[in-house]
């Protein structure tokens, strides 16, 4: 459905050209990375698409595409219950949607079985998920506002990729198994050496073949535990900055000697959608018992070696409707330890969401130094990130968490580095792994 939707200036310079040799594969998996997911009927669970390259012998995703069907397993009729996500993540997936990129008209998230074409009649079907990047190099947004970037991301997809994600209302099927398939896969890559031309009127692109189509399975069983679909700070799926990986707060801690600023600190600004003062968390259903202050425990790695004594306690659990409740806490989660907040009680028994906290890791690799200030000063000069679609980048570069991303991030990262107001230095310090 992509080739069908994507407007002709998008497709004359990102599907014309002569396929590659290289393979483009799709992965449907649970939040747990599983391929098989055993769910409760009637509830809500998180699914995700990712996506790989077979090699490295090109400059990376160009475009992808895809449908999604939902179909059960024991005569193969298609079925409702896909809602996609209307957005990509944070860099660099934003740049394969509006405005950086392109899109099919209902955007990246696809729709849910338009009618009037040719094959696509059945309502069910998950239709023209994926965009493009600006691989035509498009500046002329008189006509079109998209695509706008102003510059092509390499490289992606050299290892699995997230791609975009969604949520499954489970059928209220006891016993029924189902799965969500991809299907009319496309893909295109960017051509080996093609950015690294000086001055391209355009970058030359070739379709990938098709590589493996993994499934994911869902058992509807009654039995099964009800699952965490979204969080606030976000879960791993849902990570802006690093999509699948566990999110990691590396905004400053404040503007003195104290820790006043960071996941759990009142009066921490949120950037962008993510928020720090309190944590939501969305169930798939009703949770029973509901969550509370004596249901719910939090746990920190010991990096301080001080025991818990700086571990966050929890003050209150509010109810939001819906399945979801927000969580205050009594401080700010300690830095360069991993925190993990656990659900003990009835059918979420065993759920958590985990937060790490390294001021000054823009490069995201677990270590403080000079390389995040290259990481930064990269970012700051990229007008795709600070002006093109800052929204999902803030958690990522707006150091001083004032709301933009400037040369005042810059400056901030290096007193962090070096120890100025703050509550160490951060030069050479990492954070420890989750458990």
């Amino acid at each position: 459905m992509l080739r069908k939707y994507l407007y002709p200036a998008v497709v004359a310079g990102a599907l014309a050209a002569p396929a590659t040799a290289t393979n483009f594969a799709v992965i449907v998996h649970s939040v747990s990375g599983s391929t098989q997911v055993n769910a409760p009927p009637g509830c809500r669970i998180r699914y995700r698409v990712e996506g790989v390259l077979s090699d490295t012998q090109n400059d990376g995703l160009a475009l992808w595409g895809c449908d999604l069907r939902l179909a059960r397993a024991s005569d193969g009729a298609v079925v409702a219950g896909l809602v996609p996500d209307s957005t990509a993540f944070g860099w660099p997936m934003d740049h394969f949607m509006l405005n950086l990129g392109a899109t099919n008209p209902t955007g990246y998230g696809g729709i849910v079985g338009p009618t009037g074409y040719p094959g696509y009649q059945d309502a069910n079907i998950l239709l023209g998920l994926g965009g493009a990047q600006n691989t035509i190099k498009n500046t002329d947004l008189t006509g079109f506002a998209f695509p706008s970037g102003v510059n092509v991301v390499g490289k992606i997809a050299y290892g699995k990729q997230i791609l975009a994600a969604g949520t499954l209302d489970v059928p209220n099927d006891p016993g029924g198994t189902y799965s969500i398939t991809p299907r009319n896969v496309v893909a295109n890559v960017i051509k080996t050496g093609e950015l690294a031309i000086a001055n391209a009127e355009f970058y030359k692109t070739g379709a990938a073949g098709l590589g493996t189509i993994s499934k994911l399975t869902v058992v509807v069983d009654a039995l099964a535990p009800v699952a965490l679909i979204l969080a606030n700070p976000p879960i791993a799926l849902d990570n802006p900055s690093a999509p699948g990986t566990v999110f990691r707060d590396l905004l400053q801690t404040g503007t003195t000697s104290t820790l006043t600023q960071g996941i759990g600190g009142s009066g921490t600004p949120t950037e962008g959608s993510v928020q720090y003062a309190t944590i939501s968390v969305t169930f798939g259903c009703a949770p029973n018992p509901a969550p509370t202050t004596s249901n719910i425990t939090v746990t920190c790695t010991d990096i301080s070696g001080t025991g818990s004594a700086d571990c966050p306690n929890i003050t209150s659990v509010t109810s939001l409707g819906g399945n979801a409740y927000q969580i205050a806490l009594d401080r700010v989660i300690p830095t360069r330890e991993c925190s993990t907040i656990t659900f003990n009680a009835g059918n979420i028994a065993g759920q958590k969401v985990q937060y790490q906290y390294l001021p000054g890791d823009v490069d995201l690799n677990g270590t403080t130094n000079t390389g995040d200030l290259s990481a930064l000063t990269r970012a700051r000069n990229n007008p795709d990130i600070t002006t093109g679609n800052p929204g999902p980048n803030l958690a990522h570069y707006d150091i001083n968490r004032d709301g933009v991303i400037d040369d005042a991030d810059v400056t901030r990262l290096l007193q962090l580095l070096n120890g100025t107001n703050t509550t160490e230095v951060w030069n050479g310090k990492t954070v420890a792994n989750c458990p």
